[in-house]
C-alpha cells in the first residue's frame, strides 16, 4: 500500500509512504523470492479530489447536514470523484512500459490489477523483494518503501500485494501508512492475506444479507 509523498531520489522517483513494511515483520529473513515467480497485485489510483470526497463522505452520514442521505450515484461518484480515464491510461501505459500486464479496471477506476515477474515488479517500485517469517507465516516483502517515477506521482497512491500481509499483521502496517500518508490522500484498502483485494470495487456492489 502507501501514497505518493514528497521525497524524490536522485534518480527523479518518489517515495510511496507508508509502503514499507515495519520493521518487526522484517526481523526474520525466510530466504530470497525467485526472480521468475508471479507477483499479483493492484495499483491504486488517487481521488480526483480526496479533501473533497471526504467532505461528502462526512455529511452525507451526518444527520444534521443538508447533505443527509442525498446520495450520489456510482456514476455521479465516479464523475466527480474518481481518476480520469486520462490518468487510468497513464497508469497502465506505466505498467506495461515496465514489462507488467495488466488486468481489469475497478468500475470506480480507483484500483488497477497487474501481474508480473518479481524481477520486472522489483524494477517497477525500486525495490528488492524476500520472504520473512511473520506471525507464523512466511511472507513475500518489499525490503523497503516502494517508489515510482515523479511522472505518476500525482496519479498512483499505493501498490497493493508486492508485500504480503496476514490479517494479524495489518494493524500495525495500516496505522503506519496511516500516519504517515499525505492529509489529501485517501486510505488504502485494509490488508488481507497475500495479495488483498478491497471488499468491493465501487459502492453496493457487495450487499451483507447474513
Amino acid at each position: 500500500a502507501g501514497s505518493a509523498a514528497a521525497a524524490t531520489h536522485p534518480s527523479g522517483r518518489v517515495t510511496m509512504s507508508g509502503s514499507l513494511v515495519p520493521a518487526a515483520e522484517r526481523a526474520h529473513p525466510a530466504g530470497t523470492v525467485s526472480a521468475k515467480s508471479t507477483v499479483s497485485f493492484q495499483l491504486s489510483l488517487k481521488l480526483r479530489n480526496a479533501a473533497g470526497a471526504k467532505a461528502f463522505a462526512i455529511a452525507v452520514s451526518t444527520p444534521r447536514s443538508k447533505q443527509f442521505h442525498h446520495y450520489l450515484t456510482d456514476a455521479q461518484w465516479v464523475a466527480k470523484y474518481g481518476p480520469t480515464r486520462a490518468e487510468v491510461s497513464a497508469a497502465e501505459r506505466w505498467l506495461r512500459s515496465e514489462g507488467i500486464t495488466v488486468g481489469s479496471v475497478a468500475k470506480d477506476r480507483l484500483f488497477i490489477s497487474a501481474h508480473g515477474s518479481a524481477s520486472k515488479v522489483e524494477k517497477a517500485f525500486g525495490v528488492q523483494l524476500g520472504m520473512f517469517k511473520v506471525t507464523g507465516h512466511t511472507l513475500r516483502l518489499a525490503k523497503s518503501a516502494l517508489s515510482i517515477p515523479r511522472s505518476m506521482a500525482g496519479t498512483i497512491t499505493g501498490a497493493v500485494g508486492v508485500s504480503q500481509a496476514v490479517e494479524s499483521t495489518s494493524l500495525s502496517s495500516t496505522a503506519a501508512a496511516a500516519t504517515a500518508s499525505p492529509k489529501d490522500s485517501e486510505p488504502g484498502p485494509p490488508a488481507g492475506f497475500a495479495n488483498p483485494e478491497p471488499c468491493s470495487n465501487y459502492w453496493g456492489q457487495k450487499t451483507d444479507t447474513a
